[in-house]
């Protein structure tokens, strides 16, 4: 679901936006974070900002 979820959004989306996607398929952030290693599923805080948001990236999508 989550790589799906990421291809379908160019390969990065925010991680707020992904927690929101995640709850409303009935899956705990937990979970998420879980298939989200075995995925190989990145994440990284914004650049250039010490309130910037992280956000969640397939390999090779880097934000």
């Amino acid at each position: 679901m989550l790589v799906d979820l990421l291809t379908e959004n160019g390969g990065k989306m925010p991680a707020k936006q992904v927690k929101a996607e995640v709850s409303d398929a009935g899956y705990s952030w937990t979970a998420a974070n879980r298939a989200k290693d075995k995925a190989g599923i990145e994440s990284a805080k914004e650049k250039g900002t010490t309130k910037g948001g992280w956000t969640w990236f397939l390999p090779g999508a880097a934000p």
